[in-house]
């Protein structure tokens, strides 16, 4: 599969967690984690401007002067968020989006996609606090990593898309929560079941014992 192919399969607006059907090759991913690691403070500061930062991220990205990006763009610009750990998530997702390694392989059209991985990763949170993402658990720090590439269509460099898709799987917080749901559902279903064919069993030895 060319990459031209994997870009065409894998439309921008599909959530973070859901199958990925393509990818493209990204870079390393222990790079992207060293880069998180080195988030600057000043990027989860409650002060920073996250339009400034999102406005100043896709300039680079689409290696344009201030101003030229965004008159395309306006009406998928959402930078309306309020809670301030979505903000601060998304303007760690820029610091990750700026890194060169990533810029370098960033699949088209660049500014837009970049805008998509910033909401999304702003949603991570929902699964994946946020001080989650600066611990030094190498496990979530990976997780960060992947979930990036993957809202870029992208997977780690020297990896296959399924080996990729294999160690998200197994990594993924959402896919983690969603197991135990679907455990928890089946263990309630059981015990539904259990509970109703023994309220037959003793129906029947009452209904028995009546005739005799």
């Amino acid at each position: 599969m060319t990459d031209e192919t994997a870009r065409g399969n894998d439309p921008i607006g599909s959530t973070v967690w859901e199958p990925r059907r393509a990818s493209s090759p990204g870079p390393e991913l222990g790079a992207l984690m060293a880069r998180l690691r080195a988030t600057p403070p000043a990027i989860v500061d409650e002060d920073v401007v996250l339009e400034a930062l999102v406005h100043d991220t896709l300039d680079l990205v689409e290696e344009r002067g201030p101003g030229d990006v965004l008159g395309h763009l306006d009406d998928r610009v959402d930078l309306t968020l309020k809670d301030v750990p979505a903000r601060l998530a998304a303007a760690v997702t820029c610091w990750l989006l700026t890194a060169p390694e990533v810029v370098a392989v960033l699949p088209a059209p660049r500014a837009a996609r970049s805008l998509d991985a910033i909401r999304r990763m702003a949603e991570l949170i929902a699964v994946l606090p946020l001080r989650s993402w600066l611990s030094d658990d190498e496990d979530r720090q990976e997780e960060v990593a992947r979930a990036l590439l993957r809202a870029l269509a992208l997977r780690p460099s020297g990896e296959t898309h399924e080996l990729a898709e294999d160690r998200w799987t197994s990594i993924s917080s959402t896919t983690r929560r969603e197991a135990l749901r679907l455990a928890a559902q089946h263990q309630a279903w059981a015990e539904e079941l259990a509970r109703r064919l023994s309220e037959e069993k003793a129906r029947e030895a009452a209904a028995q014992y009546t005739h005799v």
